[in-house]
C-alpha cells in the first residue's frame, strides 16, 4: 500500500502451502519457523494467538469459521509485523506476513 507522501506504508506477503503437497506438521513448522525469523528482528511478540479445536485436522479446523486461529503480532519502534495462518481456500493454506510502518 503506498500513501502520497510516506510512500511505502504496508508490505503483504504470502507464503502459499499446497495442502496436497504439505503435511499439516509442515504448515505449523512453516508458521513456527516464521515466527523465530520474525523475533530474531523485532523481538517477542506482543501476541501470540495458536488455538486449534480440533488437533487431528489443522487444514480442515482452518476451512471451519471458529475452529481455529493463528496469529501473532510484533511490534518495534512502531514498525509492526503480522503473522497469520488461514485457509487460502482451493487446497491451500496461507501464511501471511503484513508488515507496516510507522505513521507520521
Amino acid at each position: 500500500m503506498f500513501d502520497n507522501e510516506l510512500k511505502l506504508v504496508e508490505i503483504l506477503y504470502t507464503n502459499t502451502l499446497e495442502i496436497m503437497n504439505t503435511s499439516e506438521e509442515q504448515a505449523l513448522n512453516e508458521y513456527e519457523r516464521a515466527i523465530t525469523n520474525l523475533t530474531a528482528v523485532y523481538g517477542s511478540p506482543i501476541q501470540n494467538i495458536k488455538r486449534l479445536d480440533d488437533a487431528s485436522n489443522l487444514f480442515g479446523c482452518l476451512q471451519k469459521a471458529g475452529c481455529a486461529e493463528f496469529a501473532t503480532k510484533f511490534n518495534k519502534d512502531g514498525y509492526a509485523a503480522n503473522l497469520y495462518m488461514v485457509d487460502g481456500k482451493n487446497d491451500d493454506v496461507f501464511i501471511l506476513t503484513e508488515y507496516t510502518i510507522p505513521k507520521k
